[in-house]
């Protein structure tokens, strides 16, 4: 017999919960500081959002790679946070962590004028609406899920923090390099969201429709007669 019970992923530990705000969503740009260009770009759609939407939302991997406090001062950034700073006066820029920024803490956010957390909570018109990154959903791929649970361990993240920054940096590039590799010898499904899944954390959190980035395809369906998902498509210039 078929177990009908599925546990909700954990999605984390830090929760922004919202109501009847206008908010403005991108997921996956994977800047970084090799391409300049592309960083001016965003901090200009940022400044384009000032008094249109009250809530300018990244769905994480705001960064190609982050490994530091060090990566946020990088001056390549100044645009981006100045930005970030204009939006804040009359409303809120939130990153949702993903897996390239997963090592992204709050206070080091806080002193470039954005919040960082690892879902939201949207009450809007009747409906409630739960933002995240989506990598929690792959489930059936065991052996990022299992790297995905190492970096999100506080005793591990503490002792990362304390490295040189060289060394970080080696690790994260490192990291990247397998990854990119294991990539190509992983069978599709195994890194295809789980439905089940999505829809108990529907269930837990008491929400109707979900909206994930990660895997890069847009894309929209029901995933229930009262539950829908939106995928959006990884951020371009």
């Amino acid at each position: 017999m078929t177990n009908l019970f599925v546990e909700p992923p954990n999605l984390g530990e830090l929760k922004i919960s919202l109501s009847n705000e206008s908010i403005y969503c991108v997921a996956d740009l994977h800047l970084e500081v090799q391409r300049p260009d592309e960083i001016m770009a965003f901090a200009n759609e940022v400044l384009n959002q000032r008094g249109k939407s009250t809530v300018f939302l990244i769905l994480g991997d705001l960064f190609n790679v982050y490994v530091g406090f060090e990566d946020l001062r990088n001056k390549i950034y100044a645009p981006l946070w100045e930005a970030f700073e204009s939006f804040s006066e009359r409303g809120r820029v939130i990153l949702l962590r993903g897996n390239r920024d997963v090592l992204l803490e709050p206070k080091d956010a806080s002193a470039f004028s954005f919040e960082v957390a690892d879902f939201l909570l949207h009450d809007e018109a009747g409906s409630r609406v739960l933002y995240v990154h989506g990598d929690a959903y792959c489930v059936d791929d065991i052996s990022y899920q299992r790297l995905r649970r190492l970096l999100r361990n506080k005793c591990l993240r503490l002792f990362l923090r304390f490295l040189p920054s060289w060394l970080r940096g080696a690790l994260g590039r490192h990291m990247r390099k397998v990854s990119v590799a294991e990539k190509r010898h992983k069978e599709p499904l195994s890194m295809a969201f789980s439905e089940p899944s999505m829809l108990a954390s529907l269930k837990f959190y008491e929400c109707d429709n979900l909206v994930v980035g990660h895997v890069h395809v847009e894309q929209e369906r029901q995933l229930s007669d009262t539950n829908s998902l939106k995928v959006l498509p990884a951020w371009t210039p």
